[in-house]
């Protein structure tokens, strides 16, 4: 068996809600309430769980999809010559999903951004066939935004799993609904 890694690089978008907050955090001040997660955590010394409610990979200038397998790099493209929306010829099958959050007036929310290798998608196969290979695309709108990031990769209808990748945190911001 040989491995298939699909290799995801640039920006990704993550959303995700706060359902344990501690005592004390919603009074704060504007400027102090956009603080970077890290900064919050450390100042106040509070465990704050989070659950993801959906991520992925942006669909920016800077994105890059790698294909490989067996070793080979078989494929090198981006998200707009995958998306049957936006390419002419898309190269593979790709699929949409749509996602209205719903905002709580309790919860708080909290956005991230970070760049690098956002994932790694594997699978070990015996042959691979890219007319197999489908591109999840999740269209999520929150708020007064829309974002359109790659969610998920599936072979043979089937989602492969996703390692995380080797990245860097550049953007982080609570967000409550008023």
């Amino acid at each position: 068996m040989s491995k298939l890694r699909i290799n995801l690089f640039g920006e990704s978008f993550r959303i995700s809600s706060v359902s344990q907050i501690p005592l004390g955090f919603l009074p704060l001040e504007p400027i102090q309430f956009n603080e970077s997660l890290s900064t919050l955590i450390l100042e106040k010394n509070h465990p704050l769980i989070f659950k993801m409610i959906r991520q992925g990979l942006l669909d920016t200038y800077k994105n890059r999809i790698e294909i490989w397998f067996a070793g080979k790099k078989i494929h090198k493209t981006n998200i707009s010559e995958i998306d049957s929306e936006t390419a002419l010829f898309p190269l593979f099958s790709s699929a949409t999903e749509r996602f209205n959050m719903k905002w709580s007036e309790e919860t708080v929310y909290l956005e991230e951004r970070e760049i690098g290798l956002i994932a790694v998608y594997e699978a070990n196969l015996e042959k691979f066939n890219p007319d197999q290979l489908c591109f999840v695309m999740s269209l999520i709108k929150y708020h007064q935004n829309e974002m359109k990031v790659l969610g998920n990769i599936r072979y043979q209808n089937k989602s492969l799993i996703a390692r995380p990748g080797d990245n860097l945190q550049i953007r982080s911001y609570f967000l409550k609904n008023d």
